[in-house]
């Protein structure tokens, strides 16, 4: 048997991340610099600038703040260990399995036209809500592979798996 069956440890994909930012900042800088190129501000020229400016500070902000996050969970101390690493720091949280009451598929994005994510939400005794495996983790975008890999994380909690 594998010694380290009882480790289940998933990380986020830093090349998807970095990809989608820089071409976040790029579509940005190509509409801000179209948009100055008209001379004229009307409102679509405006609208453009200001779509531009946002995903361009929003382009920067994944580069540099964006986490790369793991998510371990060990089935020998019953714990889910949450870690966050990006250029700046590192913050790291833990969740007991016996402070699970749930989990349950949510998603993020628009169904009508846009590209939606998935993800597993915990819910904890106190009443709280945690996410996991929340951007860009491999089938993040299929329900199903969600799906399956929240069945995972209930048998490690249940002590089936």
């Amino acid at each position: 048997m594998n010694p380290a069956a009882h480790l289940w440890v998933t990380e986020s994909n830093r090349k998807t991340q970095t990809l989608v930012a820089a071409a976040g900042t790029v579509v940005g800088l190509l509409l801000i610099i179209g948009s100055r190129s008209k001379g004229q501000w009307e409102t679509e020229t405006i609208a453009a600038f200001v779509l531009g400016l946002g995903l361009l500070v929003a382009g920067l902000g994944f580069l540099f703040f964006s986490p790369k996050q793991t998510v371990t969970v060990n089935s020998k101390t019953r714990r889910i260990t949450i870690e966050n690493k990006h250029r700046f720091g590192a913050s790291s949280k833990q969740l007991r399995f016996d402070e699970i009451v749930d989990a349950y598929v949510d998603e993020v994005g628009d169904k009508e036209g846009g590209s939606i994510s998935y993800h597993i939400v915990l819910r904890l005794k106190t009443g709280k809500t945690v996410s996991l495996f929340t951007g860009f983790f491999d089938g993040s975008y299929s329900e199903s592979a969600t799906e399956a890999r929240r069945q995972r994380l209930l048998q490690y909690v249940n002590g089936t798996g």
